[in-house]
């Protein structure tokens, strides 16, 4: 039933929390998860909480791919949008 309701883009905004979107934006830029620990102030575990949860309710399987749909229907601004073009293995995503 979650599937169905996240194909209208109003109800994927509505899915998504502030704190979410906050995150969102913070992903957008490249942040890694623990970068954006740090700079809310929060664990990591709980910001990899919050990513699973992300990704769950987008229905995607990576980032890029639920920043991309966040971007596209409206949920965070595409002036957000700065993925890197690699990542560096040594940072936890």
């Amino acid at each position: 039933m979650l599937h169905k309701e996240l194909i209208n883009p109003n109800n994927m905004k509505k899915l998504i929390t502030h704190r979410e979107q906050e995150i969102l934006k913070l992903m957008a830029q490249g942040m890694s998860s623990k970068n954006i620990a740090n700079e809310l102030g929060v664990s990591f575990h709980t910001i990899q909480t919050h990513r699973k949860n992300i990704l769950r309710k987008l229905n995607q399987n990576s980032t890029i791919r639920a920043v991309t749909v966040a971007t596209t229907v409206g949920i965070i601004p595409s002036n957000n949008f700065n993925i890197p073009l690699y990542f560096n293995n040594d940072q936890q995503y």
